[in-house]
């Protein structure tokens, strides 16, 4: 949240401000849209209030807070058309950034990020400057629609048509490059439908040539794919990730599964435990390791499908509101689109902004529609906010959009309360700002313990905490950089630092008690201390929160024999290898990381 609270700040202030704005009027189909987004999306802020762990809902909260001012502001503020093309001339220009450096990846299949980042290791899936080569594709998938649109309908000068298809090319090329095969099913999903909303547009405008088009696009599609593929297979990351396409729900010999079926088969078990509410905000970090299968050894931090993930923290009450928010939505935009296409076939040869736009809208939707069965898109708060963008420009296409004969509501202010915009942006501001400085320090104390410098990451930690008590990473932080100075430190000061990082793990225990990682440091530290007994029952804690990662009982194994339990400790070690392919005996012998590290994780 230390890279997210600025952006919400910026939200605030701008749904703030328009208390002094002048909204434009809706037309009075849009209330069934606000009516279902309301309902909907009150209810997921009332179940983050109810969660189990308020840090963890408090993510969902904001990000939530952001997409809704973000949506009305597009909805009753920014409804001219010149206005939105302007902004997504802008995010071409990310387009054209994140692509680049996803070449650069992709070119030399090395790390690299501007501004002293650090990516994941990835090898030649380009990433740009997301967290993952998934969010990439997502992004860039629901960019590509909106460049294909203004470039076919968006304007009569020929060099910006020629820009924007530019910009269409490199989202496609960038989603190739991802390697992505949730984000290539997708983009040829929504190109699909893009194909066929073009067509509908050329049938009511131009019906002679109507006929070739559709032989045209017949004959075009199955040689633009072919090609891809050939291009591709030039690629030897591209090819294995196509040797992947068809293994998402295959069964290979032994029963292996693609590592998504382990992420739903844990979701459904979660969403099993309450059905209709669901278990709360966030709680997949914990639940799924709960549930994980034992060929997950990585840490199931989302659900891979945001529609499992919302079925699982919100139940069927969740589940059923977005669906009523997408069936809404898509049927106006549907609508808009049909009364957009009659207007232009009036005037075939004027540009028609609102169209483009509505088609491309209706397509990036289409995309999300395929790629959140199988990633988590919408979790990351840039993608979120991108598709407030998209469904405000869905509820209200223009603000001279009448063409139906219906009448504008003669009181808007009875569809949209004045206040509820501003209400929103203080409400963000209020619960959002003051944590940015102590995520902040957060994000410092963690980057300073990773690099070993953990005098720095007590000091980053304790700055953050005189502003922040609710973080229980902060006091994981805390604890750990004591806890480790403490193995480094004489004899004679080891005992205090050693105190420090036990009440450090206690506090953040308080906050989330089903955290395994400040158990299984929480029982370190009393080995370190020689209290085996507490230790015995931090580290069970810590199994019984995730039984079938195998590392945990490596963890296990090594307080057993500082104990003088060897023969326990053999048994115990047998049991986790069967979990996993690493070779837990080498964690012996050495410095154990993080339960969750990368650098424990299977290649």
């Amino acid at each position: 949240m230390a890279f997210s609270l600025p952006a919400y700040g910026l939200l605030a202030l701008a749904g703030i401000m328009a208390f002094w704005g002048r909204p434009e009027r809706l037309i009075s189909r849009a209330g069934s849209c606000l009516a279902v987004t309301a309902v909907f999306f009150t209810y997921i802020l009332v179940r983050t209030t109810m969660s189990p762990v308020e840090y963890l809902a408090r993510t969902d909260m904001l990000m939530v807070l952001a997409c809704l001012i973000v949506y009305l502001l597009t909805a009753r503020y920014l409804t001219d058309g010149r206005l939105r093309v302007a902004i997504f001339i802008v995010l071409f220009g990310l387009v054209v950034a994140e692509v680049v450096i996803g070449a650069q990846q992709f070119a030399y299949g090395n790390e690299w990020m501007p501004f002293g980042l650090v990516r994941p290791p990835s090898g030649e899936r380009a990433s740009g400057m997301f967290i993952s080569s998934i969010h990439l594709a997502g992004f860039l998938e629901a960019m590509g629609p909106f460049a294909l649109a203004l470039a076919l309908w968006g304007s009569k000068k020929m060099w910006l048509r020629i820009m924007t298809g530019y910009a269409a090319l490199l989202c496609y090329f960038g989603v190739g490059i991802t390697g992505s095969r949730g984000g290539w099913l997708s983009t040829i999903f929504s190109l699909g439908v893009f194909t066929v909303l073009a067509l509908g547009v050329l049938r009511r405008t131009n019906r002679a040539f109507f006929p070739m088009a559709v032989y045209l696009t017949l004959l075009i599609a199955p040689l633009l794919m072919t090609g891809a593929l050939l291009l591709g297979a030039r690629s030897k990351m591209i090819s294995e990730r196509m040797e992947l396409m068809g293994r998402i729900v295959e069964v290979r010999k032994k029963g292996v599964y693609d590592v998504r079926i382990y992420n739903w088969q844990a979701a459904l078990d979660q969403w099993r435990a309450a059905k209709w509410a669901g278990t709360g905000s966030g709680t997949h970090l914990y639940y799924g390791r709960l549930y994980r299968r034992p060929p997950l050894q990585a840490d199931p931090e989302h659900a891979h499908g945001d529609y499992l993930e919302l079925l699982a923290e919100y139940g069927i009450i969740g589940a059923v509101g977005m669906a009523a928010f997408l069936f809404a939505h898509l049927r106006r935009g549907l609508r808009s689109y049909n009364e957009f296409v009659t207007q232009h076939a009036q005037e075939p040869h004027s540009p028609a902004i609102h169209l483009a736009l509505q088609v491309g809208a209706l397509s990036a939707v289409s995309s999300y529609l395929a790629h959140s069965v199988v990633d988590f898109n919408l979790h990351l708060p840039g993608n979120a906010l991108l598709f407030g963008f998209i469904f405000g420009i869905l509820v209200n296409p223009s603000p001279t959009h009448d063409t139906s004969g219906e009448t504008e509501t003669k009181r808007p202010i009875k569809l949209l309360p004045r206040l509820l915009l501003p209400s929103l942006g203080l409400w963000l501001a209020v619960a959002g700002l003051p944590k940015l400085r102590g995520e902040i320090f957060c994000e410092k104390s963690r980057v300073a313990l990773r690099d070993g410098l953990y005098s720095e990451a007590v000091d980053f930690a304790q700055r953050g905490l005189q502003t922040e008590k609710k973080n229980p990473f902060l006091y994981y932080h805390l604890g750990q950089a004591h806890r480790l100075d403490a193995m480094k430190a004489p004899r004679s000061a080891r005992k205090t630092r050693l105190e420090q990082a036990e009440k450090a793990f206690h506090e953040g225990l308080v906050l989330f008690p089903q955290d395994e990682d400040l158990w299984i440091r929480l029982g370190q530290t009393l080995d370190a201390l020689g209290d085996y007994k507490n230790a015995r029952d931090a580290y069970e804690c810590a199994l019984e929160l995730d039984p079938n990662l195998g590392i945990l009982y490596a963890y296990y194994a090594k307080h057993l024999i500082s104990a003088g339990r060897e023969s326990e400790a053999e048994e115990i070690l047998a049991k986790g290898q069967q979990l996993t392919s690493q070779n837990l005996s080498t964690f012996l012998n050495g410095p154990l990381q993080a339960p969750n590290a990368p650098a424990e994780q299977p290649r």
